[in-house]
């Protein structure tokens, strides 16, 4: 499994979903809803993946400064996040 479909991997499991692979509906993001402190824990486990994981980050983030981790994690779950539970 590559690095996007582990991280995505985590996404469904920490909202308790199954993950069946790299999703291919366009509004796939919008299926499932967590809290804020869900996407709070989320977004700390995707920095702590990013920054110790260099071949994730050449993946994810297209380069390899640890320095941008958290900025590219908070992009990612702005971009794919689940939508927030009100």
């Amino acid at each position: 499994m590559n690095h996007l479909g582990i991280i995505l991997a985590k996404m469904y499991e920490i909202v308790g979903a199954d993950y069946k692979g790299i999703p291919t509906e366009s509004d796939w993001y919008v299926q499932h809803e967590w809290t804020q402190e869900t996407q709070d824990v989320f977004t700390e486990w995707l920095i702590d993946y990013l920054t110790n994981d260099r071949t994730a980050r050449e993946e994810i983030m297209r380069t390899t400064y640890k320095k941008k981790c958290k900025k590219a994690a908070i992009e990612f779950v702005c971009n794919y996040g689940w939508k927030l539970k009100e």
